[in-house]
């Protein structure tokens, strides 16, 4: 049963959540390379739940000689029904 609401008679309990709001702002650069972009996935162990937000996602490639900015927004909201198999963001330039 996936976070359903409480049948009558039994008690809700809380769940743990987690809320993430931020940005992949962006990236150095390496010489000679120019134009970067980036790929992005939360990764957890199935008793985590996405219950709003994209899970995975990709900025648009940039160009610069030194610092590549993305400014790609991050809004996330898991709530899970262990404590195990923290979630992870992988990232990939």
């Amino acid at each position: 049963r996936k976070f359903a609401r409480p049948q009558k008679g039994e008690r809700k309990f809380a769940r743990p959540q987690i809320y993430v709001h931020g940005e992949i702002r962006g990236a150095d650069a390496p010489y000679p390379i120019r134009w970067l972009c980036c790929s992005w996935k939360l990764t957890h162990s199935p008793s985590w739940v996405v219950i709003s937000g994209a899970s995975q996602g990709e900025t648009y490639l940039s160009h610069s000689n030194e610092f590549c900015v993305w400014n790609h927004p991050v809004e996330l909201h898991v709530a899970c029904r262990q404590l195990e198999g923290w979630p992870r963001i992988e990232v990939e330039v």
